[in-house]
């Protein structure tokens, strides 16, 4: 079996699908999204990735000067999960 991660194309994730969680730890509070399932979810996986292969996922970015009409719900919706390939 195989685990790759895998990357939902944002455009296909309607704000209805996304619930809204926080998460507390000792020094850091935060809030993140938990997304339900959608049939018109698009996943993409990179076949054959190696734990060399290098992938970076922008979530965010609280820069200065950074737009605020650009960090928004509908522009930062980087679903990722590691998905289960087996063998037809």
């Amino acid at each position: 079996m195989d685990y790759p991660l895998a990357l939902c194309d944002s455009q296909t994730v309607d704000d209805d699908d996304l619930v809204a969680y926080d998460y507390v730890l000792p020094n850091f509070d935060s809030e993140s999204y938990l997304a339900k399932f959608n049939p018109n979810h698009r996943w993409y996986y990179k076949s054959d990735q190696t734990e060399n292969d290098l992938l970076i996922i922008m979530n965010c970015d609280s820069k200065s000067g950074i737009s605020e009409s650009y960090n928004t719900l509908e522009t930062w919706r980087p679903m990722h999960s590691s998905i289960l390939l087996t063998k037809i």
